[in-house]
């Protein structure tokens, strides 16, 4: 299987077959009785065609987090925005966010177990603080009661032009 394609692929396939393993153990009676590849070779070529699209995604959500997580990390180390531990909950709050997901106020304080434990013990205004000091820097927007991450694209417009 591995003759001429990369070995991602045969890892793919693998998966598909696994997932669909009625289906696939169908399609290779289906050929057997048949005498005849072509059906198979199609289901083969949708479950690989799937399986690299979803590949290809979480490689691109992985990308865009690490881009964000640097983003975020690089501004903080460039500008000096105040008290440490303040700006330290700050960029654990933004890294916390993830890419194209609205949050509304409630759910930031739950975003993870470190950001819940952090802002149990302040006043509910601090995080609406941290929230609006961040949207001041343009590295969240805020959209009606949401909050989301700024674009890459913007904020490298903002920050580095």
């Amino acid at each position: 299987l591995r003759g001429a394609i990369p070995p991602v692929c045969s890892h793919v396939l693998a998966q598909h077959y696994s997932a669909s393993r009625t289906e696939y153990f169908r399609q290779i009676e289906n050929a057997s009785v048949k005498r005849d590849l072509n059906e198979f070779i199609e289901y083969a070529l949708f479950g690989l065609r799937n399986g690299l699209r979803q590949t290809y995604e979480l490689i691109q959500g992985n990308n865009r987090q690490v881009s964000w997580a640097k983003c975020v990390y690089d501004f903080f180390n460039e500008k000096k925005t105040g008290h440490e531990s303040v700006v330290l909950r700050m960029r654990r709050l933004a890294m916390s966010m993830k890419q194209d997901k609205k949050y509304r106020i409630e759910e930031m304080k739950n975003l993870n177990a470190k950001i819940a434990r952090e802002y149990a013990t302040l006043s509910p205004l601090t995080l609406e603080r941290d929230l609006n000091k961040l949207v001041s820097f343009n590295l969240l927007l805020k959209e009606d009661v949401f909050y989301k991450t700024n674009s890459m694209e913007n904020i490298a417009k903002i920050h580095y032009f």
